[in-house]
């Protein structure tokens, strides 16, 4: 609802109390990815189309600062970068947010041209340790 996620629940039989229970937290953050040490946290995500027009890139991230980024490659299916959104190109985040739109040098967009392809998102900096990355999300325009 919003920016929250809600959860409603009832106690479990046996227990004392009646009713029904909420609990919520900020939108889609009840897990979350994060590295272990620092230089060592990437993700590459499972492969997609873009099924006609274009599609961008939103992050639910949060701990990114000073230290702590997100560096965000398109590769194709195959794992072989896609000139103009990887290597020199690639996006970087450094934002925190329920939303955060990826940008590359190009722009926020792509479309059916680049085919089957994938994210490969490295978590970057002296602290990438710090950064969570609860959710990202492809949205067709």
């Amino acid at each position: 609802m919003g920016d929250r996620t809600l959860y409603w629940y009832s106690l479990w039989r046996g227990t004392e109390g009646t009713g029904v229970r909420m609990v919520s937290w900020e939108r889609d953050r009840l897990g979350y990815l994060q590295p272990v040490r620092a230089g060592c946290g990437r993700v590459v995500s499972g492969a997609f189309e873009v099924a006609g027009g274009q599609a961008e890139v939103c992050f639910n991230v949060s701990g990114l600062g000073e230290h702590s980024g997100l560096r965000v490659d398109l590769v194709d299916d195959g794992f072989q970068p896609i000139p103009g959104f990887s290597g020199t190109d690639a996006a970087r985040v450094s934002e925190n947010g329920l939303s955060v739109p990826l940008r590359w040098h190009g722009g926020r967009s792509f479309g059916s041209e680049i085919g089957k392809a994938r994210l490969d998102i490295r978590f970057d900096g002296l602290r990438s340790e710090d950064a969570r990355l609860y959710a990202v999300y492809l949205r067709e325009k």
